[in-house]
């Protein structure tokens, strides 16, 4: 699927650094960058309205290492370029940012791919409908026990 930045959640954004930063050799601030774009709740919205040089040092501060702020200046600049859209596969996103929809549709599928007892299958649509009227997101399933769930 298709997002322009403005449509991104934090979830896309990790995402699509994660691809940048293996691009400007970045790897090694992998995990601070994805961990202060969480804590911060960076979505796109929020990225576009910064500032290069802010996101910039932002990023500096995070990874501790003055040398990566041009690294830092090209991806800002790069992700809010007028017009740009990006391709999100939303099977790759993590489970706390799925909402309702996205479940229905991995679970429509993926299910048979996953649990091939005969009795899940029977009950399939039910599950499918369970899952929509309990609005049960992504969050929600994380959260919950396996008990609970059954």
């Amino acid at each position: 699927k298709t997002f322009t930045l403005d449509e991104c959640d934090v979830a896309d954004i990790v995402y699509i650094l994660g691809q940048r930063l293996d691009n400007e050799n970045l790897q090694e601030h992998r995990e601070k960058i994805f961990e202060y774009v969480r804590r911060e709740q960076l979505s796109g919205a929020k990225l576009k309205d910064m500032k290069r040089k802010d996101f910039a040092k932002s990023m500096t501060d995070c990874c501790g290492k003055t040398t990566v702020n041009g690294k830092m200046v090209h991806i800002h600049k790069y992700l809010t370029k007028a017009g740009q859209t990006f391709e999100i596969d939303i099977r790759i996103r993590s489970l706390e940012t799925c909402n309702v929809a996205d479940i229905v549709l991995i679970l429509r599928e993926h299910l048979h791919e996953y649990l091939n007892h005969a009795k899940v299958q029977k009950h399939k649509q039910k599950i499918l409908e369970c899952m929509e009227t309990n609005q049960m997101n992504g969050e929600t399933l994380k959260n919950m026990k396996r008990i609970e769930f059954a």
